[in-house]
């Protein structure tokens, strides 16, 4: 089914307003809408460096061992190697924002893995990725490939209350490659509906 996506920024001087209209036609969209939990709440107890700590979780928080998102008030970091024992959490490396002061309220999370299969060869005309609602904290969506230890394509960081779109003008991010998943994580302290958006083909 046709996709239409009608790209417009606006930027006001002086009180008057400059406004920018970019329009894109595909012949159809790959697209998801999961609803992802909320990331578990902890304490940074300890912290060793900018990108190195320990944080105590409650009990039956889920985290398990692995690569991580952290979320605090203010900031957030992704790719981080999670070591789990029990209720503590050994977080270190990643990127993204230092950690925060000891003792900062802070959530962890692996993600949610969601489908998402599109052949990077075939025409990519848009891209829209969002948090739906007034959220005030970032999201992360990664996209990964089909190789046998799937690796990370493309990281999106989602700002505060503001969608990443692309509006299909420069290099493909997905050439050459089959997506398989997409990993979503955001830090607000209840679930949101995270929205992955790829339009594909044109109708000219």
């Amino acid at each position: 089914m046709p996709k239409t996506m009608t790209h417009v920024e606006t930027a006001t001087i002086d009180g008057v307003a400059h406004k920018r209209v970019a329009e894109v036609t595909a012949v159809g969209a790959t697209e998801v809408h999961p609803t992802v939990a909320a990331a578990p709440a902890g304490s940074l107890t300890t912290r060793t460096d900018n990108n190195t700590g320990t944080v105590t979780m409650s009990s039956g928080h889920g985290v398990t061992t692995g690569k991580a998102f952290a979320f605090w008030s203010g900031g957030s970091r992704y790719g981080m190697d999670a070591t789990v024992t029990g209720d503590s959490i050994v977080l270190d490396g990643g990127s993204g924002d230092n950690l925060p002061a000891a003792n900062t309220a802070i959530r962890v999370t692996n993600g949610e893995s969601v489908e998402f299969v599109i052949d990077g060869d075939y025409p990519l005309t848009g891209l829209v990725l969002s948090i739906s609602g007034e959220v005030d904290v970032d999201g992360y969506v990664q996209i990964f490939d089909d190789e046998g230890t799937p690796a990370v394509i493309e990281t999106y960081q989602l700002a505060r209350n503001e969608a990443t779109i692309w509006n299909g003008v420069g290099t493909n991010p997905f050439a050459g490659e089959i997506t398989t998943t997409a990993l979503f994580a955001h830090g607000h302290s209840a679930a949101r509906v995270m929205n992955l958006i790829a339009l594909l083909g044109t109708d000219s």
